[in-house]
Formats: C-alpha cells, structure tokens, sequence
C-alpha cells in the first residue's frame, strides 16, 4: 500500500489518488489563503515594547511613521507593548535592522507572530451537517415494501427539499440590511435554491446585486455586472452590515478568494449561506437549469436521486 500524503495546511492524511482533488478543494484553498494573509501581515508587522511613562497612540504613529505607511497600530496601555502593521515588507525590515530609540530608552523589536488566522476566527461550522445519515435512509428503504416507485418515493422523502420558502425569508433579511448602505440592491438565490434539486440541509447561495452599475433584466429583476469597487473593499464592508445578532451569526468573511464572498449562517432558518458579489452567471446558468427541468416533469427526481448516489460515493464535487 502506498504511503498516504500529508497536508501540512489542513494537517490530514490521505491516498495519493486523493491528493490532487484535496489541493481543489474548498476547504484546502481557504488554509491556502489564510495562511498567505497570516504570512503578509508577519511580514509586514512588528512588536515592539520596552516603553517608559505614558505613551500617546498618536504620537506613537508619528513616531513609526518615518519608518514607511502604516496600515494599522495597536498599543497595550497595561502591558506597554505595540503592534505596528506597515503598508510594506521593506518599513517592518528597516525597523528589525537597528535600535529604536524612543524618548531616549531603547526599544525592543521582533517580528510579528501571529498563533490565529489573520482578523479572522474559525470558519463558522454548518448549522447542520454536511454528512448524509445514510443509516436513517437505508432503514426507512427497509420499511418500504418492494416496490420500485415506493422505495423511490421513499428516498426522496428522506432527502430532497419540498419547500423553499424560507429561502424567500433569507434573501427578503440581506435586502433589508445591505439597503441602508446600497438603495435598491437586490438578492438573488441560486444553485439548487432555484434548480429545484436541493437536499434537505443544502447551503443556500446567493448573489447580491448593489445596484452600483446598469444592469440587464433577468426574469423582471435586476442583475447587475461586476461592481467597479474593490470587491476586497465590498466583502469586508459588507461583514459590517452583518452586525445583527438577532439575523446573523458566525459571519466569515473571505475577500482575497478568486470569488470573494462571505460566509454566514442566517439564525431565523438556521440556513448556511454563501454571499457573493462578483456577478451574476450562477443565477443565470441556475434559471437555465431550471428551464431544462420545466420541459419534463420525471427528469427533476431522477437527477435528485443520481446528485445523492454522487455525494455518497464520493464522486460529486472536486
């Protein structure tokens, strides 16, 4: 048996034939990115302590600042230590290469070393399991007498979604919050929220459109293309909006990923939700999808049914 490989990142071992699926995967890039961002801001950042008397934040930036931008300064009054975060590698560099006198008594510097994703806690866990209970399906598969379309029917009582309406609640909550800061911004659901094909604890995705550029009409609404803003800028404003305890919860923001979104998990549905804001091709291949199933009313239960034979042997996904 070949020896398994093992992922530093997501600290997990596995076959080689899984190897090049596991560096695909979603879990995999967002190690991938959180450890980037947590090696920037070491790169970038400073601790500094050994301060005598009170000291001034702001005459503490002015201080740093010869040195190159600051991006950020945090300064511990009680314990008298600092955290310089500087715009470029080069101003953390210049103050490691000598001694920093400040109101004449030296300053001890080091590199900053951060234990814990940068500005970010754990990737918020699912309100419910991503896992199929596979026993409970077999055993109500069971009980069914043996009768194809019985069993049929039985399985997608087990598995598939029949009502989205809470859906509906979801995107109704993010137009009510994302307005204050864009008037007239619409949410958008899509995937298997439109197709039709949802699981009973499947995610819900949804673009938002801000409304910042003209948009196309797209089944009487308004899907816009890409906002000119930094979409870095959106994600992490958009964390902001999310500050509604009572909505949302274990909000995750990933704004450096090749589609930045944010995570979060919406309390009144206990729905996992994905937001998005680079544009709007998952609503428009969703509504074609959905088109497809509209032609024939067997193709939607037979392709439920194959999405769950995928999942369970692990063919679906990367």
């Amino acid at each position: 048996m070949e020896n398994p490989l093992k992922c530093e990142i997501c600290k997990v071992d596995m076959p080689n034939v899984c190897w090049e699926s596991h560096l695909q995967g979603k879990k995999h890039q967002r190690g991938v990115l959180l450890l980037q961002q947590k090696r920037d801001a070491e790169d970038r950042g400073i601790y500094v302590k050994g301060f005598r008397g009170p000291v001034n934040q702001e005459h503490l930036k002015a201080f740093f600042r010869q040195f190159g931008q600051i991006r950020k300064l945090t300064y511990d009054r009680q314990s008298k230590f600092a955290i310089v975060q500087f715009s470029e590698r080069q101003s953390a560099q210049m103050c490691l290469s000598k001694e920093l006198y400040y109101r004449g008594h030296v300053l001890h510097v080091k590199q900053r070393e951060i234990r814990a994703p940068l500005n970010q806690g754990p990737c918020p866990q699912k309100a419910t399991s991503e896992e199929f209970d596979h026993v409970k399906i077999t055993t109500a598969l069971s009980l069914c007498e043996d009768n194809f379309e019985v069993q049929f029917a039985a399985l997608l009582n087990e598995i598939h979604l029949s009502d989205y309406s809470k859906y509906g609640m979801v995107c109704r909550h993010l137009e009510s919050t994302f307005s204050v800061a864009f008037p007239g911004c619409k949410a958008y659901p899509f995937g298997s929220a439109v197709t039709g094909l949802a699981f009973k604890w499947s995610d819900l995705d949804v673009f938002m459109d801000l409304n910042d550029v003209a948009a196309t009409q797209l089944e009487g609404g308004s899907v816009s293309l890409p906002v000119p803003e930094s979409l870095n800028n959106v994600v992490n404003h958009a964390k902001k909006l999310f500050r509604k305890p009572y909505l949302f919860s274990k909000v995750f923001a990933i704004p450096k990923a090749k589609t930045p979104i944010v995570k979060f998990i919406h309390k009144p549905t206990n729905i996992n939700c994905d937001l998005s804001f680079k544009n709007a091709l998952g609503v428009n291949n969703s509504a074609l999808i959905k088109f497809y199933l509209s032609l024939d009313p067997r193709l939607k239960p037979f392709l439920i049914v194959i999405k769950y034979w995928a999942k369970k042997n692990d063919l679906s996904g990367q």
